[in-house]
């Protein structure tokens, strides 16, 4: 789980969705750091918002398995 692979275990659906929302939040880290940026602040605080957005995806996520 904390390389990002997306790794299926039978057992535990909820470890399939915390992985698939960790490369989610890879892929779109990967798009952000194409985009042309001119200041290290900008691409900090880029890089966080895509993390927090990876984030808040596995939650809802998560919270929709509940249910």
């Amino acid at each position: 789980m904390p390389d990002g692979k997306l790794t299926y275990s039978s057992g535990n659906d909820k470890s399939y969705k915390i992985c698939l929302g960790l490369a989610l939040a890879r892929v779109l880290k990967y798009i952000v750091s194409k985009l042309p940026r001119r200041r290290s602040l900008g691409l900090y605080l880029s890089n966080l918002f895509v993390n927090m957005l990876g984030l808040i995806i596995t939650i809802i996520v998560t919270m929709l398995d509940k249910k």
